[in-house]
C-alpha cells in the first residue's frame, strides 16, 4: 500500500457469491480509492485489470440492484478499457490499519460491521467476534487441564510437574490458533466452529483430568 496516494499495489479482491458471476477474484496492477464524488460513489479504481478476462465488454455485477463492480461498458465516460470501479463503503484508511481496528474495536463494534454489506464476507472478522465470546470458556478449560497436574502430583518432581504443564499450555494454544487461522482461510467453513472447536476437544480431557483432584 502506498498511503499517501491511497494506492494498493497489485490488489486481489475476492468477489463473494452473487459477484462471482465472471469469476472469484478481481486482480488488477493497481487499485485507487476515490471518495464519492457527484453522482459516482466512493470505492476503489482499479486500473490494469487482469481477471476477470475480458471485463470490459461486460455489464456492470449487481448486488440487490446495485451496482457494485462497474465495468467500462457501462461507464465509458470515465472508465478506460483497462479499468473498472468497485463500490465500496470501506475507506482506504480502514484498510491501512484494519490490523488496528480487529484488535481495539470492542465486540459491540465488530458485531455491528458485520452488518455492513461491505464487511459481512471477512471470515477473520467472524471468527474474531466468536473467540472473543468463548475465551472466557477456553481460559477455565486449560485451568482445569493444569492444575491436576501440579495439585495431583503423585510424588512427581515439581519440575516435571511444571513441564507437562508448559507443554499442556503449549499445546492448547497452538490447537486453539490453528483453528482460528483454518477459519480465516476457510478451510473451516463455519467461523464459529473454528472458534469453539478447541472447547468440544479439551473439555472432555479437562473433566477427566479434573476427576483426579476430587476422587481420593
Amino acid at each position: 500500500m502506498i498511503p499517501d496516494q491511497k494506492q494498493i499495489t497489485k490488489p486481489k479482491f475476492l468477489l463473494p457469491p452473487g459477484l462471482d458471476e465472471y469469476g472469484s477474484q478481481l486482480v488488477a496492477e493497481n487499485a485507487y480509492y476515490r471518495e464519492p464524488e457527484g453522482n459516482r460513489p466512493g470505492g476503489y479504481l482499479f486500473d490494469g485489470v487482469q481477471e476477470p478476462k475480458n471485463l470490459a465488454t461486460r455489464p456492470s455485477l449487481l448486488l440487490k440492484d446495485t451496482p457494485v463492480v462497474i465495468t467500462p461498458l457501462d461507464a465509458p465516460g470515465w472508465l478506460q478499457p483497462s479499468q473498472c470501479f468497485v463500490v465500496s463503503q470501506v475507506t482506504f484508511d480502514y484498510l491501512n490499519d484494519a490490523r488496528a481496528m480487529r484488535m481495539f474495536s470492542s465486540t459491540a463494534e465488530l458485531i455491528r460491521s458485520l452488518r455492513n454489506p461491505n464487511f459481512s464476507y471477512r471470515p477473520d472478522i467472524r471468527v474474531l467476534v466468536h473467540s472473543r465470546m468463548v475465551q472466557p470458556l477456553l481460559d477455565l478449560t486449560l485451568l482445569f487441564l493444569g492444575l491436576p497436574l501440579v495439585v495431583s502430583r503423585e510424588g512427581r518432581n515439581v519440575f516435571v510437574a511444571i513441564g507437562l504443564c508448559m507443554l499442556v499450555v503449549t499445546l492448547f494454544l497452538l490447537v486453539v490458533i490453528g483453528f482460528q487461522q483454518l477459519g480465516v482461510a476457510q478451510w473451516i467453513p463455519s467461523p464459529a466452529l473454528a472458534a469453539w472447536a478447541p472447547l468440544m476437544l479439551f473439555v472432555p480431557a479437562a473433566v477427566g483430568l479434573s476427576e483426579s483432584m476430587w476422587v481420593r
